[in-house]
């Protein structure tokens, strides 16, 4: 028997949907870095973060530009933590935005995936973007986990999207 996206799946599936998707909504005219969709979420939990609460990183684009795409951070306490939310957006969010004209990331930022190290610095990893439209993986770092620094060199070039685990500590 074959089935196809459009079948109810249901009776096969480990995960079933939450009925009030979506968690994260764009919102037009407010939340301007992420007015057109946001996507590509990836969170610390309080074993991991900074403050002992959850964070969530996602990219978020506009409809400017065909969609310049840049990257924003949500939270939540522990002690009230629903993976529904509500997720609190920093209001200094894009935490990374489009870089310069001529900039590695100057098009895009997206799909990043942030790490604290055991120096308590958070290391944001992310596939960047610049006018030729080649994909790189870029790293910026930031002591509080909002107010990142680039580094001026990527740190791979012609490689993306990134993904990075926590290994023996």
């Amino acid at each position: 028997e074959i089935r196809v996206p459009n079948d109810d799946l249901t009776d096969i599936c480990l995960f079933q949907r939450w009925e009030g998707n979506p968690v994260l909504r764009p919102v037009d005219g407010k939340n301007d870095w992420m007015n057109s969709h946001i996507a590509n979420a990836a969170i610390i939990s309080p074993e991991h973060s900074i403050d002992g609460n959850w964070w969530m990183y996602a990219r978020g684009g506009n409809n400017r530009n065909g969609s310049n795409e840049q990257i924003g951070v949500f939270t939540q306490l522990s002690e009230t933590f629903s993976p529904f939310g509500p997720w609190i957006p920093y209001e200094g969010n894009p935490v990374i935005a489009n870089g310069p004209e001529g900039s590695y990331d100057s098009w895009r930022a997206l799909d990043s995936t942030p790490v604290v190290g055991k120096d308590g610095v958070t290391y944001l990893y992310y596939k960047a973007r610049g006018a030729d439209g080649k994909s790189h993986t870029a790293c910026a770092y930031s002591s509080d986990g909002l107010n990142f620094t680039k580094l001026p060199e990527l740190w791979l070039q012609n490689e993306g999207p990134t993904d990075a685990v926590y290994h023996e500590g």
